[in-house]
């Protein structure tokens, strides 16, 4: 049997012992955060502490397992002792009052852990925040970046626009270097010239002080001899030799006016040189300010220009009227009937015309002519066509009006181009618009659009159908109306007009520039249509614009069809993408 006498004594389970505690406030004390510590570091304290009261609680723990297991046999040997019951009941409670203790510690553990975690996760949160700030930095910088580089949707090579540019102003540098070294002679050659005008001046004053000094001496000398004369062979010698002063002193004056004129002269023609210069000079700076300036064409010149076109188109067409070609004699006297047809025929001529015309076909099949002679018959041939309606020359009038605007001719040019040299002469044939339409200013290469132009100028369109031929004829006056109606409103666009639509337009499309272009490229993805230009329709243009709410002027939507024209030569269709370029890409004033 063993002898238990103090198991409470030997059972002492103080977790806090003074090894403990004396060593938790030395590190209390070593790890005293400061007031100074910023919020992540007092959290680092913190967790550390914790982690520290961790492992002391699991230390006691540990201790207090021993000492339960050191208990436990004790209790099985002295069982049978009443005493030791007692003893054994109380060592139970305190058992399950260490349990339970045990059982706090451990929830204490589970909930330093779980604060432990609060804190890594209220870190990583701190952390999160910081890393997203950053990359929503990063994706800004990438978009402004994409936006500079957006070789896709603008479709510009900016490495080559970069050495485009440097180019320039390296050639731009060197020109300025020229003019610099160009100005320096000049100002070297006027201090030249104004140091040799310097000179003689000094030479002028040097000539007029000594011409003033012999005029003292010669009075001087003069003076007194003229009261010592006294005798008549003393006066004559003195009396020659004062006229002799007197005729040196004339020559010297006239000398010296002489060399004053030529110094005069030569000066003038010095200030003259200097002046050449000066302006030399200022024309060089205008040069340097307006090296990247366009010029208007002078309207003196353009109106020369295009009076000789006219003129030129008269000649020819005279020409052509007295040239006789080498055509069949039925065809001569058809072409002779037509051209009686300007002097307003009567009803029974264009009967015999036709009947003529229908000669001529019969013949024409029966002997077989050559195919230049078929060609001419079927040309000059009457034929039954429908009408032609504005819609059908629409497009082609635009165009017109368009290759009009761009080389700046005015609407008054229209009545001298149409009118006929002959006085007489007050109609005009569809075969003589087609050669209009051909030369200058319009220059149309179709000929179907020529002769489509054409008829809608002369024929009438009253009835559905007309008899149609190229020697049919009418008054000047109405195709001047009517081709001013087939242009419509009809102005030419001013230097200062131009700046202003572009600076407005730049800064509507500026904004939207990169909306515009993915809209239009989903459009055309959509229609699945493999274009090698980027284009669409004016319509759809509009209602993209109006969906971004801008909405153009008239006068606005005109000048940009006019640019569109002048990059693709196209009315109906808009390249986008190039005038979107043109439009964003112009320079600010």
């Amino acid at each position: 049997m063993f002898n238990i006498r103090r198991p409470f004594k030997l059972l002492n389970l103080s977790i806090e012992t003074p090894q403990c505690r004396s060593h938790s406030v030395k590190i209390s004390n070593t790890i005293q955060p400061s007031s100074k510590l910023s919020e992540e570091e007092r959290l680092l304290f913190e967790n550390t502490q914790i982690k520290f009261q961790i492992r002391q609680k699991e230390e006691e723990l540990k201790k207090c397992k021993i000492k339960m297991n050191q208990c436990q046999p004790k209790i099985g040997l002295n069982i049978e002792n009443s005493q030791q019951k007692q003893n054994v009941k109380k060592l139970q409670l305190y058992i399950k009052q260490l349990e339970l203790e045990l059982l706090e510690k451990g929830r204490s553990i589970e909930d330093l852990k779980k604060q432990m975690s609060l804190t890594k996760y209220q870190e990583l949160q701190i952390e999160a925040l910081a890393f997203q700030q950053e990359c929503s930095k990063l994706i800004k910088q990438v978009q402004k970046l994409t936006k500079l580089l957006n070789y896709k949707s603008n479709g510009v090579n900016l490495y080559e626009l970069y050495e485009n540019l440097e180019n320039q102003n390296k050639n731009l540098e060197r020109a300025h270097k020229i003019q610099e070294s160009v100005i320096q002679q000049f100002q070297e050659e006027q201090q030249k010239y104004k140091n040799q005008i310097e000179q003689l001046e000094l030479d002028n004053k040097n000539l007029q002080r000594e011409n003033k000094k012999v005029l003292q001496i010669l009075n001087q000398n003069i003076t007194p001899k003229q009261t010592k004369l006294l005798n008549k062979n003393d006066y004559l010698p003195e009396e020659l030799e004062i006229s002799k002063l007197k005729v040196k002193i004339t020559q010297l004056q006239q000398q010296m006016i002489k060399q004053k004129n030529q110094k005069e002269k030569y000066i003038q023609h010095l200030l003259q040189i200097i002046m050449e210069k000066e302006d030399q000079i200022q024309a060089y700076e205008k040069q340097k300010v307006i090296i990247k300036e366009v010029s208007q064409p002078d309207q003196q010149t353009l109106d020369l220009k295009y009076q000789q076109c006219i003129q030129q188109i008269k000649s020819e067409h005279s020409f052509c009227e007295d040239m006789s070609f080498d055509v069949p004699p039925q065809l001569t006297l058809t072409k002779q009937i037509s051209v009686r047809k300007k002097q307003n025929i009567s009803e029974q001529q264009r009967s015999q015309f036709l009947e003529l015309n229908s000669q001529i076909d019969e013949e024409a099949n029966s002997r077989n002519l050559d195919e230049d002679e078929l060609f001419l018959e079927t040309e000059y041939r009457t034929k039954k066509l429908p009408k032609i309606n504005y819609y059908d020359v629409e497009i082609i009038g635009r165009k017109l009006k368009f290759e009009l605007q761009i080389k700046f001719i005015p609407l008054s040019y229209m009545d001298q181009i149409f009118d006929c040299t002959d006085e007489e002469c007050q109609d005009i044939t569809v075969e003589e618009i087609i050669q209009i339409l051909s030369a200058e200013p319009f220059l149309i290469v179709d000929e179907k659009e020529k002769l489509l132009v054409a008829r809608y100028l002369i024929e009438d369109n009253t009835q559905d159908y007309v008899l149609h031929n190229l020697m049919n004829s009418n008054s000047i006056n109405i195709i001047k109306s009517v081709f001013k109606q087939l242009l419509g409103k009809y102005q030419l666009f001013s230097k200062q007009e131009k700046t202003n639509i572009e600076q407005e337009l730049k800064g509507m499309f500026v904004k939207v520039q990169y909306k515009i272009l993915d809209t239009l490229q989903q459009q055309s993805n959509l229609k699945n249509s493999n274009q090698k230009f980027k284009e669409c329709t004016l319509n759809d243009f509009e209602t993209i614009l109006k969906s971004c709410e801008i909405s153009l002027q008239p006068r606005q939507m005109e000048y940009l069809s006019l640019i569109n024209f002048q990059i693709c030569k196209q009315i109906e269709k808009l390249r986008y993408s190039e005038l979107l370029n043109y439009f964003c890409n112009i320079q600010s004033l």
